[in-house]
This record gives structure tokens, C-alpha cells and sequence, in this order.
């Protein structure tokens, strides 16, 4: 299951040109029907450059089709279903999956179908012109894909061949409340991105101890 984590990036470098772009892999799809997105631009003011963003612990589904528009709070592990009603399509849940997925089922008759998945307000991963009767898979992890990138990309763009071919570096925010990561490196040397410091989720001792006492031991009668 993913979690909550704030990530915060510094550029060490003397890179003052470059922005990096911040992508979350869909390890379900197919890059040729499915290709990645640019989730955060994190711009280049140069040097000392700070950036800070949430990778969120749920994501939110949005269906957007002609003449119409659906949000909800999805949980990882969920199959949704897009089903026609007396009114308004709704998002309904219907059944579960793997804890790393979220899948769901286009069964409105409608052309243009466009299913995206949302952190922290921004779409992260999405599919266009989903056909009735087709499933949707989100294969979700905590790490986030990170590289430099020219040409002035905007969030929420569908990065070309040329951009995904770049190098990313993979940053694992697993188990994390807090990450801080930078750029470094010259212009005579590789720039090299390195994580800085991390903080660790607390484990909920609170709500575990009192799941385990005895009602008695709030004053409250067995």
C-alpha cells in the first residue's frame, strides 16, 4: 500500500538549464496504450533550487467523457466500475484485487472515454479512448521516477519516446513520511541525482495500545 510522504528537492548542482521531471510508472500498462505522464515539473531557478511536493497515500480516479465528468477517492487494492444510471454515471465499487492496484471497468456507451489517476491534485497516470467493456489496470508503487529534462514540459504532459528515453533514477519512498533529495554534479562531471536525508513512518503505537486495553481501562463498564 502506498503512503503519505512529502518530498522535498534542492539543486546542489550548477545545472541552471535543466528542469527534472518527476513520473510514477504504471506497472500495469502498456507504454504504447498507457504511455507515462509528467507528473511534477520541478522548474530551474538555479542553483539552490527548491521544490516540495506530497506523494499522497490514496489516489483520486477521474472520468471524463463527452458531455459528462466523474471524480472519487479511490483505495488501492479496488475494482471500480463506470456504470450508467438514471441521471449522472457513477464510479461504483465492486470487488477487490491485488493491494498494489486499482482497476476499473468502462461500461458506458460513450465515445472518448478518458480514465486518469490524480496525487496531490495532478494526474499521474491515464489512458484515453477507453472502448465500452474494457478494464483499466493501475499498477501502483511508492517509488518516484526522477530526470533532467529540457524543452520546457508541462505537468500532466505525455512525455515523447525522446523524454522517456532519458535516464531515470528511481527513489523509493516505501515506509516513508519525509524524503529530501538532490542534484549533483558540474558541468565537467555527471550530474547524479543522491536522496539526502529520509524519515521513517512512525508505527501508530497510540491506536494499537488502545485497540488492546480493556474498555475497563477507560472507565467505561464491560
Amino acid at each position: 500500500m502506498s503512503n503519505r510522504c512529502t518530498v522535498v528537492y534542492q539543486n546542489l548542482s550548477d545545472n541552471s538549464a535543466s528542469d527534472v521531471v518527476v513520473l510514477l510508472r504504471n506497472t500495469r500498462a502498456n507504454a504504447v496504450f498507457a504511455p507515462p505522464i509528467a507528473w511534477q515539473v520541478l522548474r530551474n531557478w538555479g542553483e539552490r533550487t527548491f521544490h516540495k511536493f506530497v506523494h499522497t497515500a490514496d489516489p483520486q480516479v477521474k472520468v471524463v467523457w463527452e458531455g459528462g465528468i466523474v471524480t472519487t477517492d479511490a483505495v488501492e487494492g479496488t475494482i471500480y466500475a463506470l456504470e450508467e444510471g438514471e441521471g449522472q454515471p457513477a464510479l461504483v465499487r465492486t470487488d477487490g484485487v491485488a493491494a498494489n492496484e486499482i482497476v476499473l471497468l468502462n461500461e458506458l456507451h460513450s465515445p472518448g472515454v478518458e480514465i486518469a489517476l490524480f496525487r496531490d491534485g495532478k494526474p499521474t497516470m491515464m489512458q484515453r479512448d477507453v472502448p465500452y467493456g474494457t478494464r483499466v489496470e493501475f499498477g501502483l508503487e511508492s517509488t518516484i521516477w526522477v530526470a533532467l529534462a529540457n524543452g520546457g514540459l508541462e505537468e500532466g504532459e505525455t512525455l515523447t519516446r525522446d523524454v522517456t528515453s532519458l535516464q531515470f533514477t528511481p527513489i523509493d519512498l516505501t515506509g516513508l513520511s519525509s524524503l529530501t533529495f538532490g542534484l549533483y554534479g558540474s558541468r565537467e562531471t555527471a550530474y547524479t541525482f543522491r536522496t539526502i536525508s529520509k524519515t521513517i513512518q512512525a508505527p501508530d503505537y497510540f491506536a494499537r495500545r488502545k485497540l488492546a486495553m480493556p474498555r475497563s481501562a477507560f472507565g467505561i463498564p464491560q
